[in-house]
């Protein structure tokens, strides 16, 4: 494994060849209702035979923890703008810290979660999984016969 460190965080691969998983250990916030933000355990994993996806898997202290699996390319789009429709909303936010923060809200609205983590930790890291799987080169990466196989089971 290839570990590197990005502020707050580590990352790095595992794998051999072309194929591997880069996961990003950190920490997001959860705001509450009343404003506080609560650390949460996060796990960004990005795997190169899924290419995009990340998958995100939130471990809150006494509780279980949670995957949603989300699109690269929103969670990029919302370091810099406000991206998402539905279940998923991913914008950035101006405050402390190197770049500021970016908040995801997961779920719908009146019953979902809102997150913030790092800015600058997140774009490290999705452009650490560009040098893996360059945007716009994705479905070079697909099995699509296996989908295929999958979708016809």
């Amino acid at each position: 494994m290839t570990e590197r460190r990005g502020g707050a965080a580590s990352y790095g691969t595992a794998g051999a060849g072309e194929e591997g998983t880069s996961v990003c250990e950190t920490v997001f916030r959860q705001i509450r209702a009343s404003g506080v933000q609560v650390p949460v355990a996060a796990r960004l994993s990005y795997d190169t035979r899924r290419p995009y996806e990340v998958a995100l898997d939130l471990r809150p202290a006494r509780d279980r923890g949670v995957r949603w699996v989300l699109s690269r390319e929103l969670l990029l789009a919302g370091t810099r703008t406000r991206s998402g429709l539905g279940d998923v909303r991913v914008a950035p936010v101006p405050g402390s810290g190197r770049d500021g923060a970016v908040v995801v809200r997961l779920g719908p609205p009146g019953a979902s979660a809102s997150f913030a983590t790092d800015r600058h930790v997140l774009r490290r890291w999705l452009a650490y999984t560009g040098e893996l799987v360059p945007l716009g080169t994705e479905a070079a990466r697909i099995d699509w016969d296996e989908v295929a196989a999958r979708l016809l089971r």
